[in-house]
Parts: structure tokens; sequence; C-alpha cells
């Protein structure tokens, strides 16, 4: 006999039942088999109840970590990675793709799970079209949807997940995946947001040292933003990215407002992610490699970019100092330098200098 296992609204299996011989079975035997079937069906749908529930919490896990993200961190890279790992996770997924558009309204691979370089690199569709799945298909991924990633005031692109087998993916607006998207848009437009916020800032700052300068046209060899502009040179050349490259810029403008105190009070109040990143470079302007700072700190508990920062610094007054006999020296300067590494400053940025030293000068008023 074969008996319905049920479960969930509708059948979950079907318990086959062989017995030798030619008896049949007595409605009492058919009656127990069915109960058999029946708690079966009660144990398969607690542990379909189970699984579901897991799912829901590792899903909920992964939405508050990338919240908690999203309201921290503006690094944007980082965020959407965040994002594609996670929803890979979550949603056993072996494709996820941030499609977004171009300056030319292409679409192109932002950031992927799923997909070789050489792969995301040719996966573009032209302006105007929604991208295709069967490009995808033809990439072995048998289950694809996408979604659409929404902005404030337009469309920035959209979310491709796929799987390798033909398991069902919910292509609908209220897909969990469809959520996926929407935290992208959010991102994206954090990024947009803080890169409005990080400009004007820049500007304020920009302003405020060209006036400074103005002031003391004819008595500075070495000018600020000359000399900010050379640290960021030399943060490239280490390996900074660019986000810290433009936080070191900020940095070394400010750090002329107080010289004597550089970062004490005029970030004390800072509350945007950009000026607490560059008050702590900052207030480790001060400190040498030797440990006997102001804060203590000592090598790599240093910022790098406040060890930048601060040979940099050292190389500026040091043309200072040999102006005032003539024209400056970068070999007499770099000598000053060189006579701190190891005790004031880090080694390897002294030696980042000494590579680059004829390339500072071109920062130099002819």
């Amino acid at each position: 006999v074969a008996l319905p296992v049920r479960g969930g609204g509708g059948v979950r299996a079907i318990l086959a039942v062989v017995r030798p011989g030619q008896q049949a079975l007595s409605a009492a035997d058919l009656a127990g088999l069915q109960a058999a079937a029946d708690m079966l069906g009660l144990a398969l749908e607690q542990e379909r109840l189970h699984e579901s529930a897991e799912e829901q919490v590792r899903q909920l896990l992964a939405l508050g970590q990338v919240a908690r993200m999203l309201t921290t961190e503006f690094d944007t890279e980082a965020v959407l990675t965040l994002i594609i790992d996670a929803a890979v996770s979550v949603f056993r997924l072996d494709l996820c793709c941030l499609l977004m558009y171009d300056g030319r309204g292409h679409l192109r691979v932002r950031a992927a799970r799923g997909l070789s370089a050489q792969e995301a690199a040719h996966l573009v569709f032209p302006a105007g079209r929604a991208p295709d799945p069967e490009r995808f298909r033809a990439l072995g991924y048998v289950s694809v949807v996408l979604h659409r990633v929404p902005g404030s005031r337009q469309l920035l692109g959209y979310l491709a997940a796929g799987t390798r087998a033909a398991s069902p993916l919910d292509a609908s607006d209220r897909s969990p995946l469809a959520t996926w998207a929407s935290l992208a848009g959010v991102a994206l437009e954090n990024s947009r947001w803080m890169a409005e916020v990080e400009a004007a800032q820049q500007d304020t700052v920009e302003a405020l040292v060209a006036v400074l300068e103005s002031r003391e046209a004819g008595r500075r060899t070495v000018p600020i933003r000359a000399s900010a502009a050379y640290a960021t040179v030399l943060a490239g050349n280490m390996g900074l990215s660019e986000q810290e490259v433009r936080d070191l810029y900020l940095a070394a403008l400010l750090a002329y407002a107080e010289p004597g105190r550089p970062g004490g009070s005029i970030l004390a109040g800072a509350d945007s992610p950009r000026l607490n990143r560059v008050r702590r470079v900052l207030e480790a302007l001060g400190e040498r490699w030797d440990g006997t700072g102001p804060l203590g700190l000592r090598e790599g508990g240093i910022p790098l970019s406040a060890r930048i920062l601060a040979v940099v610094r050292a190389f500026a007054e040091a043309l200072e100092a040999g102006s005032a006999d003539g024209t400056p020296s970068p070999a007499a300067a770099l000598e000053r330098v060189k006579a701190g590494k190891g005790t004031q400053f880090d080694p390897l940025v002294v030696a980042a200098l000494e590579s680059h030293v004829w390339s500072a000068m071109s920062f130099l008023p002819a």
C-alpha cells in the first residue's frame, strides 16, 4: 500500500508498505500505518520549520551586520563586498554580482562572487538595455534572477543572483534578495552623500589655507598645499588606500592650523566619520618611532598616515631652515630627517622619502 505523508498543507512524501504473502492488510493495520505516516509527516514538518527558523535567524543576523556597517562605515567597496558575501552565504548562491551604471550609462560589474576577473571585465551591458540573464546562463548558471538596485533619484543598477543547480529563486519585488539589492542602493547613496560632504569640507579647508598662504606670501619656501600634496604622493607610493590618501591630505592642511599642538582642539567636536579619522592622524602626529612621544605610541602602533606626515613636515621644515641662507638644499634637508631615523621617524618612511626626494622638489614654486 502507498500512504500519503502529509505536512505543510500538502503531501510531503509517500510511505510505501509491502507485506509478503496474499493476506490483505486489515482496516486496523491500515489505520496504524496511516498514523505512522502522519507522525512521520509531523516530524518532517517540524524539521522544515526548524530549518526555516534557522534560515530566518541567519538572514536577520546578516541584515543586522550590514545595517551596522551602513551606519558606521563609509568605505563603499567594503560595504558592497559584505552585502555580496552575506547574500551568497544566506541564500546559498553560486553567483552574486552588482552591476552598476558607469559614466556613459553602461552596466558594469562593481562587485561579484562567482565570476573570474576576466568574466567580470567582459560582462558589460550597453546603455538603455537591462542586463540579459542569458549572459549569466552562458557562464554555467542555470537559475538566474535580477533585482533592481534603487537610488533616491534614479536606478543605480542591478543585483544578479544565480545557482549552478536548477533551484528556484524568487524574482519578485518581495523577495529577500530584493531587500539585499535595496541595501546595495543605500550603500551607494551613502557613498554619494559622503563624497559631497567631504568635498564641502575639503573646499572649506582649502579656502582657509589659501588665506593663510596669502598672509605668509614671500615668507614660506614650501607652500602648505605643496607639502600636503607631496605627503599624498608618498602615501600612495607606500600603499595607502585612496580614502586614506584623501584623509592624509586634509590632515596635512589642518596640521598648520595649530602648529604647537596639531589636531589638539581644532577637531575636538568633530562628529563625521572622515573628520574623526583625520583627528586620529593629527593626534598621533607628535608621536616618535621609539615610543617617547606624548601618547607613548611606538613603531607600528602609530598610524602610518601620521608617520608619513611627520616625515614630510620635518623635511619641509628643514627646507625652510636651509632657505634662510639662500637656495634650499634638499640634500641637507634630507640629512636632517635621516638623523631622526629609527628614533623619531619610521625608517621605512624615511627610506621612501630618500627614494623620491627629488620628486618632492617639483612641488616647490619655481
